[in-house]
C-alpha cells in the first residue's frame, strides 16, 4: 500500500501558489491563499484549495509502488461586478499548475492536470466563484 503524503502535497501546492509573485500582484498581497473551505473568513479575492479525494494505485510488477492519485479543487473568490478578476487569477493557477511536474522536499507531482473549471455567481454573498479541479498523480520522496 502507498504512503500517503497529504501534508506534503498539501505544502507543495501551497509555496507552488503563494510563491508565485503574478498571482500575488492578482490577489492584492499576501495571506490569501488558504487550504479548505474558509473563504467566508478569508479577504476577497482569495484563492482557496483542498483535495478532496485520494486514491492509492494498486502495486503491479510493472508499476512503482507509493503512487497516489490525488483530486485538488482550486476555488477563487472575488467581489467584483464581472467574473474577469476571478478568471484572471484562475488562468494563473492554471498556468503555475497544469501540465506540470512540481517537486518538493517530500512528494514529487508526476503530472497535474486540469479536469474541469466552472464560474459561479453567488448571489447571496455578491462573489465571483471559479472552480477549477486537478488530477495529480503523485509519490513520497
Amino acid at each position: 500500500m502507498a504512503t500517503r503524503n497529504t501534508q506534503d502535497l498539501k505544502k507543495l501546492i501551497y509555496d507552488t501558489l503563494n510563491n508565485d509573485a503574478t498571482l500575488q500582484t492578482l490577489l492584492g498581497g499576501t495571506g490569501r491563499i488558504k487550504h479548505g473551505s474558509s473563504e467566508q473568513k478569508a479577504e476577497y479575492p482569495c484563492v482557496i484549495y483542498s483535495i478532496i479525494a485520494e486514491v492509492d494505485d494498486p502495486y503491479n510488477e510493472d508499476r512503482p509502488a507509493g503512487i497516489t492519485r490525488t483530486r485538488l479543487a482550486i476555488q477563487v473568490f472575488s467581489q467584483t461586478s464581472s467574473s474577469d478578476q476571478a478568471d484572471s487569477i484562475e488562468d494563473q493557477t492554471y498556468a503555475l499548475l497544469h501540465g506540470k511536474q512540481l517537486s518538493g522536499a517530500d512528494v514529487l507531482v508526476y503530472s497535474c492536470h486540469r479536469v474541469s473549471r466552472f464560474p459561479v455567481y453567488e448571489s447571496d454573498s455578491k462573489a465571483w466563484r471559479v472552480e477549477a479541479r486537478y488530477d495529480l498523480v503523485n509519490v513520497g520522496q
